[in-house]
């Protein structure tokens, strides 16, 4: 009995500092420990009343924070700033800029950039799922849509002007929700 006590010793107290060391992590990761980080900039649709240029940004990530899915959108948009931008979702990005595509020839009042740096404001979809359809090249493509205006003023961090609901929604309602929003900001019919 005690040669038993006297082998588990070391090992009770490395589980010990280990419980300790992960506790401590979990806090940290809640957010119960150390400083608060600054939250995401939020805007509305009327600062992007006179913005003509927009970007499409649909994207598929490997992985998913769902603690804050509109820092992942800012973070999307500062990396697509960068020299190394995101790899695009092919098929979601299709669907999407068929939508937008649309409402540019409708009411002419935007028109579509090739790159992040040009445009005035961004639409960034991160895809989260694909279902196949019958049309082979139209799958049905679900995921959630962030605005981000570009950075302007004394706080430089890009506002997120607008986001869909859910975290799962398909690419044309979540695209044409914001549309419908954009045109009454703009006042549009």
């Amino acid at each position: 009995m005690n040669s038993l006590r006297q082998r588990l010793a070391p090992h009770a107290a490395r589980a010990l500092v280990a419980a300790a060391l992960l506790a401590s992590a979990g806090a940290a990761a809640r957010g119960l420990g150390g400083p608060e980080q600054p939250g995401v900039r939020r805007g509305t649709l009327a600062e992007i009343r006179g913005f003509k240029r927009v970007a499409l940004l649909v994207i598929r990530t490997q992985t998913v924070d769902a603690r804050d899915p509109a820092r992942v959108a800012v973070e999307t948009y500062r990396r697509a700033l960068s020299d190394a931008p995101p790899r695009l979702h092919v098929s979601g990005h299709r669907a999407a800029a068929r939508r937008l595509n649309k409402y540019i020839r409708k009411y002419r009042s935007i028109s579509a950039v090739k790159s992040a740096d040009e445009a005035d404001f961004v639409i960034i979809i991160h895809v989260t799922r694909v279902r196949g359809s019958f049309i082979p090249a139209e799958p049905y493509v679900f995921g959630k849509l962030f605005v981000i205006a570009r950075a302007s003023g004394a706080d430089r961090r890009p506002p997120v002007l607008w986001e869909s609901k859910g975290h799962d929604s398909r690419i044309d309602d979540a695209l044409g929700d914001f549309l419908k929003a954009l045109k009454t900001a703009r006042g549009e019919k």
